[in-house]
C-alpha cells in the first residue's frame, strides 16, 4: 500500500486512474466514466473516491485506490495486489481509508 500526499489536484482524477488502468493493460475512460465507476466514501479526513481496477484477462495485478480531495492539495491511497487479493482485502481497504482523519497534534 503506498499513501501520497500532492500539492493541487495531484494532476488530477481523469489522468491519475487512466494512468493506474494502463498500468494493469486497461485503456482509458471519459471523466464522466471514471466518476461512474468511483465509489463515495467518507471520513474525518473529508469525502473521497474509491477506485476497484481490475483487468478481468490479467488478473495478477490489480488496484484499490482512493482519493481525497483536500483544501490545497490531494491524498492518495492505493493497494496493489492480484484480482484476487483485492476482493479479499476490500473491505479492510475501505474501512482503512473510512479511518483517516486530520492530525492536530501540532496545531
Amino acid at each position: 500500500m503506498s499513501i501520497i500526499q500532492l500539492g493541487g489536484e495531484g494532476g488530477g482524477l481523469e489522468a491519475n486512474v487512466n494512468r493506474w488502468r494502463g498500468q494493469i493493460g486497461l485503456g482509458p475512460l471519459s471523466r464522466f466514466e471514471i466518476e461512474a465507476e468511483a465509489e463515495n466514501g467518507v471520513s474525518e479526513l473529508g469525502n473521497y473516491q474509491l477506485f476497484r481496477l481490475i483487468n478481468l484477462e490479467k488478473k495478477e495485478s490489480a488496484f484499490l485506490a482512493a482519493i481525497f480531495p483536500l483544501e490545497s492539495s490531494a491524498l492518495f491511497i492505493k493497494l496493489i495486489a492480484s484480482a484476487d487479493g483485492i476482493v479479499d482485502l476490500e473491505k479492510d481497504f475501505k474501512a482503512f481509508c473510512s479511518s483517516m482523519k486530520r492530525d492536530n497534534r501540532n496545531q
